[in-house]
């Protein structure tokens, strides 16, 4: 209600200052926004003395990141303010492909990878982190839905387990990651603390009545929303089937604009590796806040490209690391 107020005292107050200078002003154009993204940090590179150890925890402030919108004004410089953990708990969804896995002559060591593979993120998640299973072939379906990890562990294991023993009996062979990708993020949208998506496909989408920029509009709405990929693209061009030359950065695309990773393992082995390396940046994921300058706002709402750079010079020889940032890449304004 105060905010309410506030804004109404000010368009009042433009209004009147607009009758009296002729100039035009709207709440629109001076009412700032306050934007809160996830970002994640792995040094490529130190340029001194030392190098960072997997895993060590280091101190990074406000003034530490670059961040730079582009989108309805031109480029703009934004000024962050708070850098702090993401909210608790995690809500993580396990998006997974049916597939019908038996009938495209998959064998059981990748059946039991890709098990596996579900079964790592569910070990790193805390025991008050909430978890969800989701399964799609021409649609998506809650196979399990939002309990704590350790009430959901062995439920999502059997209903894993259950499904890839069935697929040679049945099963659609379309694999709609779209529409289910889709749907979601529509699913949380009322989940509390941070939130994750991890996609366990082939990586191939065939029968969507959504586009690709239809699911990047939907990511750039949800700022809350990370989505992590793993991809069997790799093991199957092993095997010699034919991939789509696009399957490949559609994947990466999901991913990096929502802040998250893909990842392309080659072998059956290194499913769970690449899920363990996943598990590692969600749990290095900071909050990023910064207050955004107003973007004008005519019909529908433009979509914003964001760039962060992370200049820290962690290793204290005078120079700023080289890091890869994991972050938010598009936003969608706020309504005034």
């Amino acid at each position: 209600m105060r905010h309410k107020t506030y804004r109404n005292v000010l368009v009042t107050a433009l209004s009147l200052f607009s009758g009296l200078t002729g100039v035009t002003t709207s709440a629109q154009d001076v009412l700032s926004e306050d934007v809160t993204i996830h970002v994640s940090l792995r040094p490529e590179k130190l340029s001194g003395k030392g190098e960072i150890a997997p895993g060590l925890v280091f101190e990074i402030f406000p003034q530490d990141f670059k961040i730079v919108e582009d989108g309805g004004r031109g480029k703009v410089t934004q000024e962050a303010f708070s850098v702090g953990a993401p909210a608790e708990p995690h809500s993580l969804v396990l998006l997974v492909e049916g597939w019908g896995l038996g009938r495209q002559a998959y064998y059981d060591p990748l059946l039991e990878a890709l098990v596996g593979t579900a079964d790592a993120f569910l070990e790193k998640l805390d025991e008050k982190d909430y978890v969800a299973l989701v399964t799609y072939d021409m649609r998506p379906r809650v196979e399990v839905d939002f309990k704590r990890r350790n009430a959901a562990r062995d439920e999502i294991r059997g209903a894993l387990a259950a499904m890839y023993r069935q697929g040679s009996a049945g099963g659609f062979i379309e694999a709609n990651i779209f529409d289910s990708l889709t749907s979601t993020l529509e699913m949380l949208r009322n989940q509390p603390g941070h939130k994750s998506i991890v996609l366990i496909t082939k990586g191939i989408n065939t029968f969507s009545a959504r586009g690709l920029d239809d699911v990047r509009q939907k990511i750039a709405e949800n700022p809350d929303v990370t989505v992590y990929v793993v991809s069997i693209l790799d093991i199957l061009l092993r095997w010699g089937y034919e991939i789509p030359p696009m399957a490949r950065s559609t994947m990466t695309t999901l991913a990096e604009e929502s802040g998250g990773i893909a990842v392309f393992p080659r072998f059956e082995g290194d499913l769970i590796d690449y899920a363990e390396a996943i598990t590692a940046a969600m749990h290095n994921q900071r909050t990023l806040t910064y207050r955004a300058k107003p973007v004008p706002v005519k019909g529908k709402r433009p979509v914003i490209k964001i760039r962060v750079e992370c200049i820290a010079d962690v290793d204290k020889d005078g120079k700023p690391d080289k890091f890869k940032v994991y972050h938010k890449q598009t936003r969608v304004p706020q309504e005034n």
